[in-house]
């Protein structure tokens, strides 16, 4: 019995292990970029939405290609009935125009679902970018309250010894304090993050997400020109605009069409006194005979739905050659300072909060100077993650203005 005992101990102690394991891991976890890109694409409604669209579209598609319906019609006098079955054809050309304007339409649907993904994409990667930015900022400011603490412990042991005043030891735990409370609102900001992306990813506001991977990427050099290029060729949005304009030149085709008549048959067959006395048939033609107020109309109006088309076109590109034009000016602003400040600052300011730590400790600066070497670190280091977080999401802006995948990689 008391073996079973200590094995059922042993048995929940594994379990309660397990379970606590399994918990650091979930939150610990790395979280790839990627998989947040396909989940979001996957879950997001207003994908689904124009999905529909693009069915319904497609169907009218399938509709334009039939006849108009026949009519049926019975006629009673005195003596018998008349039936009759009435056929109008439209005049050839007409139901072609109309499926093609429809099936252009079905395309146009292809590339704002394109869009959209990529829009979202840029959302998720900038989040994605906000989150990796404020759990780095979390690493840093734990490390500015490690270096902290180290001061304080100096500048008490100096103080202890008469090398220092009580001043530098009440300066040190009032930083502390600062960097602690820091510390704790930047941890807030981290499940801000997570609520963002969470969101776009459909799931619960509140869920626990892992640890983004680095996005330290480098950007190959770009020039403007070729950029404008590459989004005239693959800017789905564009692609979309000149759809519409493709639309618009076929209503005008359309409406020509209404200048031709279009043709009616007619068949009727009369019973008198039960039996068939005689069958008809009939042709008719319409005739556009108030074309002045009603064909040029609609052949004006569609033109005037052309210029438009054009026009929005027009502006949609003017909008697209600036978002490019920002995207390109900040990817190259914030890759200089990345380099910067891996090159140059940080190391640097490494260095200084080392030589300073050594020469308090043997008087040979004063608690100022140390300080003020902290805080250049820390902000240092801050600066440069925010930098890293605004190329990545410059990056992403840049790739969504262009319609196409940069040659944006991954440091090794």
């Amino acid at each position: 019995m008391r073996q079973s005992r200590q094995m059922n101990t042993i048995k929940l102690s594994i379990l309660l292990l397990t379970l606590g394991a399994t918990c650091i891991r979930a939150d610990s976890l790395p979280l790839y970029l990627e998989d947040m890109i396909a989940e979001a694409i996957l879950n997001n409604p207003e994908i689904r939405a124009l999905r529909s669209f693009q069915a319904a579209a497609h169907t009218r598609t399938s509709v334009l290609r039939q006849m108009p319906d026949p009519q049926l019609g019975v006629e009673f006098d005195g003596n018998g009935r008349v039936y009759s079955i009435t056929q109008q054809i439209p005049f050839p050309g007409k139901l072609s125009a109309g499926r093609t304007v429809a099936r252009t339409k079905t395309e146009e649907y292809v590339y704002l679902i394109a869009d959209k993904k990529l829009a979202i994409t840029t959302q998720v990667k900038k989040t994605y970018a906000l989150l990796y930015r404020n759990h780095m900022n979390v690493k840093v400011l734990e490390r500015s309250v490690a270096y902290l603490e180290q001061i304080y412990l100096v500048s008490s042991r100096q103080y202890a010894v008469g090398a220092a005043a009580q001043a530098h030891v009440l300066r040190t735990q009032v930083e502390l304090a600062r960097a602690e409370e820091q510390l704790r609102v930047q941890k807030d900001e981290v499940s801000i993050a997570e609520a963002q992306l969470n969101t776009l990813l459909d799931r619960p506001v509140n869920a626990r997400l892992g640890v983004p991977v680095s996005i330290d990427i480098e950007v190959s050099p770009l020039e403007y020109d070729s950029l404008i290029d590459l989004a005239r060729r693959s800017q789905p949005y564009l692609q979309a605009m000149r759809q519409e304009v493709r639309v618009a030149e076929q209503q005008v085709s359309a409406a020509r069409q209404h200048y031709f008549p279009d043709v009616m048959l007619k068949m009727m067959q009369i019973e008198r006194d039960m039996d068939v006395s005689d069958q008809k048939f009939m042709f008719g033609i319409s005739v556009p005979l108030w074309f002045i107020g009603k064909q040029n109309e609609l052949v004006r109006e569609a033109r005037a739905r052309l210029d438009g088309a054009t026009a929005r076109y027009h502006a949609a590109e003017n909008e697209e050659w600036l978002r490019i034009y920002e995207a390109y000016v900040q990817v190259e602003s914030r890759s200089r300072t990345v380099r910067l400040l891996e090159d140059a600052i940080l190391p640097q300011a490494e260095a200084n909060l080392r030589a300073a730590l050594i020469a308090y400790e043997t008087n040979q600066m004063n608690f100022q100077n140390l300080l003020d070497s902290e805080k250049i670190l820390i902000s240092s280091e801050l600066e440069y993650y925010r930098a890293q977080a605004e190329l990545f999401s410059a990056a992403a802006d840049l790739e969504k203005a262009v319609g196409s995948q940069l040659v944006v990689k991954n440091k090794e």
